[in-house]
């Protein structure tokens, strides 16, 4: 009875061994589900940070390409117009050179209208004052004539 005993008391510490291994295995267990769930978490929080950094550089390079397209565009409009001003720059001086050529032209004919009125003036006079002078020495010649019959 004591031996029965002794087997039973054994029986049940093994088996309170046996509850007590079950428990501590699955207390392991739960504390390696445990780390690594925290471990998946920090690898889904690392990731999560990763890719909102790499989103903010994303973020950035785009904000400096299109500032730089932004800038790009301006220059290039900004060249247009001076070359748009230059062009007319140049219109209107031709436009100005070609008035200044014309007028000089016309001061020239008219010149050389005043100088052919003159000088076609003076050659009537001329004529007038020859013209004269013949009538002068006929007249003249006519009274000496007529003094030398009357004589």
């Amino acid at each position: 009875s004591a031996q029965a005993a002794d087997h039973g008391g054994t029986g049940m510490d093994a088996e309170a061994m046996a509850a007590t291994q079950a428990e501590a295995e699955l207390r392991r267990m739960a504390l390696v589900e445990e780390q690594q769930a925290k471990q998946t978490a920090l690898e889904v929080e690392e990731e999560l940070k990763r890719m909102a950094e790499a989103s903010k550089k994303e973020e950035r390079e785009r904000a400096v390409a299109d500032k730089l397209a932004r800038e790009q565009i301006e220059a290039e409009k900004a060249q247009r117009e001076k070359e748009q001003r230059e062009s007319k720059r140049r219109a209107e001086k031709a436009e100005q050179e070609r008035k200044e050529s014309l007028r000089r032209e016309k001061d020239v004919e008219e010149k050389e209208k005043k100088e052919r009125q003159k000088q076609a003036q003076q050659d009537r006079e001329q004529k007038e004052r020859e013209q004269k002078e013949r009538e002068q020495k006929e007249r003249e010649q006519k009274e000496r004539e007529q003094k030398e019959r009357e004589q």
